[in-house]
């Protein structure tokens, strides 16, 4: 009888179900794969989200600055028949162009914008003007609205990159334009002192272009806007 009993229990052991892996481990490999697989995807979605709330916030500021820009070079018009003369907006961040601009406004990436003016026989950029820049988000409604789906066109030769300009704003020329301009060179003798703009002067080639204040019949050559204005029509240095 103890024989007997002693084979049944040792069946009972042999067909009874054995612990998986899955319960002796806890979780199983294949488990711990997928739930790192769920946080990648969610950590690349996270990341995509974020970076075009970025680009969105970016484009916005963008926005404003042409509308400030826009309602500065507006009164500049209204005060001197013209509007201001090629490169204004190049001296990002500075404030050539105060008191109708408090600070030249930069573009996000920190760029100057791209500032077109037109001529007419009043001068240099007395024409109208076209600003452009480039949105980040290239879904952005308001590059249709513009008409700049593929680029605004007509961007000066030796530009960099001149498809990616799919915004901005103008006034007396439409803003798409099909054909490259070349670049407009810089109008001397436009910068008066007396209105409280800073200007530059050569005085005593070859040495540097200064800030000049006084009277304009002062400086013996022409009064620029920018340093760069100033080198490149005179023979002056920096």
């Amino acid at each position: 009888m103890f024989n007997i009993a002693k084979k049944a229990t040792k069946v009972k052991q042999q067909f009874a179900p054995k612990p998986d892996k899955k319960t002796q481990m806890g979780i199983s490999v294949i488990e711990v794969l997928m739930m790192v697989a769920i946080l990648l995807l969610l950590m690349v979605a996270l990341y995509r989200t974020i970076g075009r709330d970025v680009d969105k916030a970016r484009d916005a500021d963008r926005k404003n600055d042409l509308k400030e820009i826009k309602i500065a070079f507006e009164n500049y018009y209204n005060d001197k028949g013209c509007y201001p003369p090629p490169g204004s907006l190049d001296d990002c961040g500075g404030t050539s162009l105060a008191p109708y601009l408090a600070q030249i406004p930069c573009d996000k990436l920190g760029q100057p914008y791209l500032y077109l003016p037109v001529a007419n026989a009043q001068g240099a950029s007395c024409g109208g003007y076209r600003i452009l820049t480039a949105l980040s988000l290239s879904n952005d409604p308001m590059i249709e609205q513009v008409g700049c789906p593929g680029g605004c066109g007509g961007i000066p030769v030796g530009v960099e990159d001149p498809e990616r300009y799919n915004y901005g704003i103008a006034e007396g020329i439409p803003l798409r334009q099909a054909v490259a301009t070349p670049l407009p060179t810089p109008e001397p003798g436009v910068c008066e002192p007396d209105d409280g703009v800073s200007c530059y002067c050569c005085n005593n080639p070859p040495a540097n272009c200064n800030v000049f204040d006084g009277p304009p019949g002062e400086c013996k050559s022409a009064t620029y806007f920018t340093i760069a204005d100033c080198v490149a029509a005179t023979a002056c240095t920096n």
